[in-house]
């Protein structure tokens, strides 16, 4: 089986995964797509499961426009996600900074409940978290959302592995280290009891070429260093997708698994929550 993870958001990327990507160990699917991708995964593959939390970094509420109809910047995203009690709060600033534990644990309860009832079943789930910001607003609520998580995982009794999220969303999150936020993503690792995680800077476009990417990719090769000496042994590591650079660091040893995108969708998800092909 390949070490690569194909991410697959939609029905056109099915057909890619079976025609090209049929031999990868693992695929990552998304929960608000599932129905038109959980019944094509190749034979012996196992699935990794993500409820698209990272979608509320950018989402708002639905409104109302003078013609009297709803719309809201990502209509597909806003109708998935409403299902999830406390989603409201959990995208709202200034709840993130003093958050609520019983309203972050229905949210997690509810996200990974559905992740886990999923057929066919799935060996890995993402832990919700929400993508990583320049200050320090988020962190209490990610530390909530990944203790409920290891939680969840306790009662439920869940034997599978549980994943976590780490998207950067600015350039100088991953060129500055007082930026990076290690420490943080340790502790998080740990409150969740994760077995894994998942980084990606969700602004790289690698394959632009650009001369001031060399930077910025030297300060994601330095962040994937650091988390090999951070956490445990056995920590799943996981990066992209990019363009080339998830080969290189796995070309290095610094992670067990590069992601790659199947089609444009990729890119559309990481910025533009509830397109999928």
């Amino acid at each position: 089986m390949a070490d690569h993870i194909p991410f697959v958001f939609g029905a056109d990327d099915s057909r890619l995964l079976n025609s090209f990507y049929s031999d990868s160990a693992i695929v990552r699917l998304s929960l608000q797509s599932r129905e038109k991708t959980f019944e094509n995964v190749p034979q012996g593959t196992s699935i990794w499961i993500d409820a698209g939390v990272d979608g509320l970094d950018k989402w708002r509420p639905q409104r109302t426009t003078k013609s009297g109809k709803e719309t809201t910047r990502y209509d597909a995203y806003d109708g998935y996600i409403k299902q999830f009690p406390g989603h409201d709060q959990i995208a709202d600033n200034a709840f993130q900074a003093k958050p609520r534990n019983d309203v972050v644990k229905g949210f997690v309860e509810s996200i990974l409940d559905r992740c886990c009832d999923a057929s066919p079943k799935p060996t890995w789930i993402s832990i919700p978290q929400l993508p990583i910001v320049s200050d320090n607003s988020r962190n209490k609520i990610n530390r909530l959302l990944a203790e409920n998580s290891a939680e969840w995982k306790r009662t439920r009794k869940y034997n599978g592995k549980l994943i976590l999220p780490v998207i950067f969303t600015h350039s100088k999150q991953i060129n500055l280290k007082t930026q990076r936020k290690g420490a943080l993503v340790k502790l998080c690792y740990e409150l969740a009891g994760a077995q894994g995680v998942w980084v990606v800077d969700s602004t790289l476009n690698d394959q632009d070429g650009s001369s001031s990417l060399e930077k910025r990719f030297q300060g994601l090769i330095n962040f994937h260093q650091e988390l090999v000496a951070e956490l445990p042994f056995d920590a799943i590591r996981i990066a992209g997708p990019y363009w080339g650079l998830n080969l290189i660091l796995w070309a290095r040893g610094l992670i067990h698994y590069p992601s790659i995108g199947l089609g444009g969708a990729v890119r559309r998800q990481l910025d533009l929550p509830g397109n999928d092909n």
